[in-house]
């Protein structure tokens, strides 16, 4: 089964829909094609599992951000230090790092580079500005990423069923007859790997079996490999 990733991780808070109902089809893509009570049972112990311990984890969480993302923040607190800013009014700076210089508003939460608007997390150069202005960082991230945020997504719990022999099913339901949908059979083998979310990149590369570098094959490898030794 994959692993999943910490569910307070940036990469998981920007995750679109499409992207999440990939990662659990990648997930449940064995028990696909078990008997539709199984496939019923492992999703529900899958979910029973990950809500128990993305909660325990919430709850363990020391910052007042997902840990993850506390992490994240405090490296590029480190890294703005060695920018420096030039404020035109109390929330308007620019910030000058000697490579790609920004403009911020912090009270509108707004940067040159759309830091804020792709991620909802402070740059290096807003970073910079709240530190001269006495800002605190915390106050430019988006409460999505607060561990109270984290706590109420994995607040639900998800219970066993028990026994089947101890269900209480109404006669109406008892007696229902459910066929199958009515599915046209694709040509081919059906597909299993899902598709890359908006912005994913692969992380799995292919290996030469030519020359053993990453990243092509053998049909378009243009290494220069010494020849064969012949020996005498």
């Amino acid at each position: 089964m994959m692993e999943q990733k910490n569910p307070g991780s940036v990469t998981h808070l920007q995750m679109d829909n499409e992207g999440i109902a990939e990662s659990w089809n990648n997930v449940i893509v064995e028990a696909r094609g078990w008997p539709i009570t199984c496939l019923i049972e492992f999703m529900r112990h899958t979910l029973q599992k990950w809500f128990f311990e993305r909660r325990a984890a919430a709850s363990a969480a020391t910052g007042p951000l997902a840990t993850k993302v506390e992490a994240d923040l405090r490296k590029l607190v480190d890294k703005s230090t060695t920018s420096f800013p030039f404020p035109s009014s109390q929330y308007e700076i620019t910030v000058l790092d000697g490579d790609l210089d920004g403009d911020v508003d912090l009270r509108r939460k707004k940067c040159s580079y759309r830091r804020f608007d792709l991620t909802g997390l402070p740059c290096e150069h807003a970073l910079a500005g709240a530190r001269d202005r006495g800002i605190s960082p915390y106050s430019l991230c988006s409460r999505f990423y607060t561990v109270e945020a984290w706590l109420s997504s994995y607040g639900g719990s998800v219970y066993t069923l028990g026994n089947e022999e101890s269900w209480v099913i109404p006669n109406d339901i008892g007696s229902m007859m459910i066929a199958p949908p009515l599915v046209k059979q694709k040509d081919g083998r059906p597909k299993k790997k899902r598709r890359l979310s908006k912005g994913e990149k692969n992380s799995k590369q292919r290996k030469c079996s030519r020359c053993g570098v990453l990243g092509h094959n053998r049909v378009t490898c243009t290494t220069v490999c010494p020849p064969p030794s012949r020996h005498a």
